[in-house]
């Protein structure tokens, strides 16, 4: 579990101080891919900020491994769960720009109606999602962590639902196909959320079990 430690090592802070760094980009990140499929809109900083994720993600594994270098038998179970949940964060930044991406090469939109409307609405659900996680983690919160995991729950119903909307219609079309595939990309962004927080409730072996 990840929890905070008044004995840990400045390396470990820092390290957990930069998922947190992450997740805030990431959610930046989100905010503009969201933009730029349903507003067909461009910011050049989703690139950098996605460069930036990935940085992050190296810098962790490096304060870890510096860190057990130094002191390979303190704060064990801590640095094992950082260097599985940086990997989470750094696939939210993955799926995010995933979703941008179909502004490029679909010629179809999200709409306000139908399906479309469904993943607008799983979209809402999902956006504060992230700054429940990045307290989830500040915080050591058991309950941010609970609730962001139980509210992922419904999200994957959700998700499913508009899948089933798509292969349940004959006349489905390329807007629901899009509906489809951003409801996956969705679904994916709360799970990593969901695999982050639950470091903090679960033992190392369970992280990213969530039932």
């Amino acid at each position: 579990m990840l929890k905070r430690n008044q004995n840990r090592s400045h390396l470990l802070d820092q390290a957990r101080q930069e998922v947190v760094t992450m997740l805030d980009k990431a959610h930046k990140v989100f905010g503009i891919a969201w933009l730029t499929l349903t507003e067909d809109t461009r910011d050049e900083q989703l690139a950098k900020l996605d460069r930036e994720i990935n940085e992050g993600e190296r810098l962790v594994r490096r304060l870890v491994i510096e860190h057990l270098a130094l002191n390979p038998e303190q704060d064990l179970p801590s640095s094992l769960t950082l260097v599985s949940i940086v990997h989470d964060v750094e696939r939210l930044g993955d799926y995010a720009k995933s979703i941008a991406e179909l502004a490029d090469i679909s010629d179809a939109r999200l709409t306000t109606s139908g399906l479309g409307q469904n993943c607008r609405g799983i979209h809402t659900e999902i956006e504060p999602l992230f700054q429940l996680a990045m307290d989830g983690i500040v915080e050591d919160s058991e309950g941010k962590a609970a609730d962001l995991m139980a509210r992922h729950r419904k999200i994957k119903a959700q998700t499913d639902e508009v899948v089933a909307g798509a292969l349940g219609n004959a006349q489905a079309n390329r807007e629901d196909l899009l509906a489809v595939l951003v409801s996956r990309y969705l679904r994916r962004i709360s799970a990593h959320l969901s695999n982050v927080v639950s470091s903090i409730v679960n033992p190392f072996d369970l992280i990213a079990r969530n039932d």
